[in-house]
Parts: structure tokens; C-alpha cells; sequence
């Protein structure tokens, strides 16, 4: 990463924190955080830094299903690992993408659930659900290409606007995509924004993507924490405004690839959230040269703590992008 913390970027849920755990609790900190807040990041799971990085989940050569023959592992996360595959019957490579031992699966299910209900070339494409064994899997799309957090680090400033600029307006487009039907992502990071094939921009990892129609009172802290949306910490998310939740997300991303850092960074978790409920975001011109004035004032807006004032949706991002762009 380039952002250098003590604190991964794995996605979590608020019930993946345990107040009476006395494993890897967090500094104590004068914070004025929200009660919602404080009381669910009094000690921090193990999903926000696994305990078991050098342990595999599936072991390359084996065969799930009589079908899928396990390969290279292609990443993890705080809730489980993806790998390479071949897909024997049909003869194509595939990726497999299964959970941690003993971790809860809810959340693969979810994503298989909201994967096989959006098709987008934005999105990555799912083929099934299946077990085998007592573990549970998704087959999915192969997708080649690197990760925006690992491009980024590739490109040079002048060059990282217009790639970011063209980038973020096919990321927009998906994104109005899945929230045109109904739901939104929650987790919306560089690290889930795979350019495949080199140039083509795919949402992946729906394990915390939630429909509007799903809510049921008030919608539970989820997310990474550099990109956590004030109102998901407050568990103050509207059924009308859930896909703010990425605007904001994506308003932190736009921000971490053009100046190489996000704009909340701390090694103590409490203090990350403090800082999107109440810090006031640095501007792009602080952290990087030769930045549009009006690009700026977009990724601010998209940034604002009230999520009223933030751009309303992707499609009027997109807009002001592309009149960024041909400037």
C-alpha cells in the first residue's frame, strides 16, 4: 500500500467487532466519536489484520465439485482468499473465491446472491454458487489485470489525472448501474477496482453490497475504514440515500490515486472514524501539483459529511468528469 498503517484495509462488519473480547484491543484514545461508534470499535476483530496470511484455504491441484482444479492464489482478504482455477468440464479458466475457515459464509452468500442479480462489463461476471466438501464457493470471471492500488503506484503525476479522470467515469457508470437497481456496494476501495486486460475498470468483491428494499432499521457499520462514509459509522443511512455511501467511497479513492495517500490516515482505528465524522477533508492541491480547480471542488463535494450535498448520483459524477476531461 502506499498509504503506510499499522490498520488493513479489510472489509468488515459492525458485528465482526466484539466489545468483551480481550484479543487485540485498540489504544485508548480521547475521541469524540458517535455512541454507534465507540461502542462497536472497543476492540478490533481479527478481520481487520488476519492471523493466517501464510495459510491456504484450498491447496493448489485439488478438485472441487469433480469440476474446478485449484491454482495460483490470486489475493486475500479479512474474510477469505481467491484463486486461480480451470474449469474441467467446460475448459476455461475460472477464479474460485471461498472464505477463512470457520469464518462466517453469510457473506459469500450475500455476494453470490447480489452477483447473479446485476450483469454489467463493469461488473464482475458470476457463474455459480457451489460446495464441496463443507466449503462453500463462488465461481466467477478470471479477471487479468492488476488492482487500481497496485496501478496507481505505477503512474506518474501528469499522467495519473487523465488515467484517474477516465477511469473514475467507467467506475461511475457501473456504479449507477448497480444503483439503478437498488443496491449499493459498501466497499468501494482501489483494491476492488480491477483494470482488466490493462484498461477495463470491474467492480468486484459484493459481499457487503446491500439492496435498498433490505433494510431493516438502521443499517450496521460495514466497509474498509479509510473509506467508511461518516452516516455508516453513525448508523444514520436513509433508505433513499444508501448509494451515497459510495459516492463518498469513491470521492476517497478519486482522492488516494491522484496524490498517493487517502485523505484520513492514523494507525488507531477509533481515530480514522473520528476523522470522517467530524475532520475536514484536505484538498487535492494540498498533496499533488497541477490539479484541475474544478476536479478539486468534485472530489470535495463528493467527500461532504452531509450526504445531501454530495453529488446525488453517479451519472451527475460522470458529467462533471467529462467536462473536467475535454478541458
Amino acid at each position: 500500500m502506499i498509504a503506510i498503517q499499522s490498520i488493513q484495509n479489510h472489509a468488515v462488519r459492525q458485528d465482526c467487532f466484539d466489545s468483551n473480547s480481550s484479543r487485540s484491543s485498540l489504544p485508548s484514545v480521547d475521541v469524540d466519536l458517535d455512541s454507534s461508534a465507540r461502542s462497536s470499535t472497543r476492540t478490533l476483530a481479527s478481520n481487520w489484520k488476519s492471523t493466517a496470511w501464510n495459510e491456504r484455504a484450498l491447496v493448489r491441484g485439488q478438485v472441487l465439485a469433480g469440476t474446478y482444479e485449484i491454482g495460483d492464489l490470486l489475493g486475500q482478504g479479512g474474510m477469505g482468499q481467491v484463486f486461480a482455477a480451470v474449469d474441467r468440464t467446460r475448459g476455461c479458466d475460472v477464479a474460485i473465491k471461498t472464505t477463512w475457515a470457520r469464518k462466517d459464509r453469510d457473506t459469500l452468500a450475500n455476494e453470490a446472491r447480489v452477483l447473479s442479480r446485476l450483469q454489467h462489463p463493469g461488473i464482475v461476471r458470476f457463474h455459480g454458487l457451489e460446495s464441496h466438501d463443507g466449503c462453500t464457493f463462488i465461481v466467477m470471471e478470471r479477471l487479468r489485470g492488476c488492482n487500481l492500488q497496485s496501478e496507481m503506484a505505477l503512474w506518474g503525476t501528469e499522467r495519473r489525472i487523465g488515467h484517474v479522470v477516465d477511469c473514475l467515469i467507467d467506475v461511475c457508470e457501473t456504479l449507477q448501474a448497480i444503483h439503478a437497481r437498488g443496491y449499493a456496494h459498501r466497499d468501494l476501495k482501489p483494491q476492488n477496482v480491477v483494470l482488466a486486460d490493462g484498461q477495463r475498470p470491474v467492480i468486484i468483491d459484493f459481499g457487503l453490497a446491500v439492496h435498498q428494499d433490505e433494510m431493516d432499521g438502521d443499517l450496521r457499520m460495514a466497509g474498509s475504514p479509510h473509506y467508511i462514509a461518516p452516516e455508516s459509522i453513525a448508523a444514520n443511512v436513509s433508505k433513499d440515500q444508501i448509494h451515497l455511501i459510495d459516492i463518498y467511497a469513491l470521492g476517497v479513492l478519486a482522492f488516494e490515486v491522484i496524490t498517493g495517500r487517502p485523505p484520513f490516515r492514523d494507525c488507531v482505528l477509533r481515530k480514522i472514524l473520528d476523522m470522517h465524522l467530524h475532520a475536514r477533508a484536505p484538498r487535492l492541491s494540498q498533496y499533488a501539483a497541477s490539479v484541475p480547480e474544478d476536479l478539486e471542488l468534485l472530489v470535495a463535494s463528493m467527500m461532504d459529511k452531509n450526504p445531501r450535498h454530495r453529488p446525488q448520483t453517479a451519472r451527475e459524477v460522470a458529467a462533471r468528469l467529462r467536462a473536467v476531461r475535454v478541458r
